[in-house]
């Protein structure tokens, strides 16, 4: 299957949609694995294809290093899904997604904090084709989106 634009942002709201059922039904306040495993369940019952805990290798000059990346889940094959609960988005979650998205040679990703009162002012969007040469992404691009 090829993945569009448009696929992607249908995946990425019914994504969404199961995180906001996530947390409506158990508020925020518990441990990231809780939502992940919640999502997880969704998602499944959702008829989406999702793998949890995928783990993928780190290569440091030809070598493999003993410790592994460890994704939270991937969805369809196509959009990694970040399961977070902190005070507000920084950089750094913005550059882990970069990474995973750059290894994993997938191109959309989705940061979600649970540890906010609405699931809406806790997801971050990260396309990959919104990267300008320089690796700078559009505030726009990352931001905590409100609908």
């Amino acid at each position: 299957m090829t993945i569009t634009k448009h696929s992607t942002d249908a995946l990425a709201e019914d994504i969404i949609e199961n995180a906001i059922k996530v947390h409506e039904a158990l508020g925020p306040g518990l441990l990231e694995r809780i939502y992940r495993d919640a999502l997880f369940m969704e998602l499944k019952n959702s008829g989406l294809i999702a793998i949890r805990d995928v783990v993928c290798p780190i290569l440091y000059k030809g070598n493999k290093l003993d410790i592994k990346l460890r994704m939270d889940l991937i969805v369809e094959n196509c959009l990694i899904v970040e399961v977070r609960c902190f005070d507000n988005f920084s950089t750094i979650h913005r550059s882990q997604m970069l990474t995973y998205l750059r290894i994993k040679k997938l191109k959309f990703g989705l940061v979600l904090n649970f540890n906010k009162s609405t699931m809406q002012e806790g997801i971050m969007k990260i396309d990959l084709n919104s990267v300008n040469p320089n690796g700078i992404i559009p505030q726009s691009t990352f931001q905590a989106l409100s609908t």
